[in-house]
């Protein structure tokens, strides 16, 4: 294997390795009812974003596409706050571990936000027009008959791991 095909390599799966290693350090130092907490949120942020009707109306004034696209992601994000701010009042406490105590939980419950986030960027929100993500991203997480199985995944992993 010469280094060229591992820089390929690294460029073509950047976006999931920065996303399950922030999220992977993140449930080490905050916890795991945090992650939690954020996937939870995300569930119903994706919920209710696919079914905000005044969505439109919005941004229907603005002229450049980054622009609405910024307003998309920025309405989601919001969304998603929120909701993982009711979920941490709504949810037990956390759980009373050390940093790298439960490790190979703390490593699928990265997983399933990695696949989660990962899937509903790719797939609702309009990435794209910031960022170009790749051929293997846009075949894997975006295609729209496989989006439900991406929700299902984290969902089973929360049943086993959380």
């Amino acid at each position: 294997m010469d280094v060229t095909t591992i820089i390929h390599f690294v460029v073509e799966f950047a976006y999931i390795i920065g996303v399950f290693s922030v999220s992977l350090i993140w449930v080490i130092f905050i916890g795991r009812q945090s992650l939690i907490n954020i996937i939870c949120g995300i569930y119903i942020a994706t919920l209710l974003f696919a079914n905000f009707s005044f969505l439109n109306t919005l941004v229907k004034e603005l002229q450049k596409p980054l622009i609405i696209a910024g307003v998309k992601i920025g309405i989601f994000v919001i969304m998603t706050i929120l909701l993982t701010i009711i979920f941490k009042k709504l949810m037990p406490r956390e759980y009373d571990e050390n940093k790298f105590e439960g490790f190979g939980k703390k490593i699928l419950l990265s997983l399933a936000f990695t696949i989660i986030f990962t899937a509903v960027s790719l797939t609702i929100l309009p990435v794209s027009d910031f960022a170009n993500p790749s051929t293997f991203l846009l075949e894997t997480f975006a295609d729209k008959d496989l989006f439900f199985w991406w929700l299902v995944i984290p969902l089973s992993i929360l049943f086993f791991a959380g």
